[in-house]
């Protein structure tokens, strides 16, 4: 990146004029990232991966571990107990 400078200038003028310019670069770098990881998100799914290992687990204890016997007929797992 080439920058234009008078001779008058002095160095304090440069070095402002190019924190200037490094900003804005640094934000369009960054908008490109976002927009790129963005993408990714839509591209790939909503749903996060999730190990099998906690997977299983988390299905076991919905379905084993957490129910408790209560009288009378045994009830699936969408029958709203109210």
């Amino acid at each position: 990146m080439q920058m234009e400078v008078e001779p008058q200038e002095t160095i304090q003028d440069v070095k402002v004029k190019l924190a200037g310019l490094e900003s804005i670069e640094a934000q369009l770098v960054l908008s490109c990232e976002g927009a790129l990881l963005a993408q990714d998100s839509i591209v790939k799914g909503q749903t996060p991966n999730v190990e099998k290992k906690k997977k299983r687990r988390v299905q076991h204890n919905c379905n084993f571990a957490n129910v408790f016997q209560a009288f009378g007929r045994r009830r699936g797992p969408n029958v709203k107990l109210a």
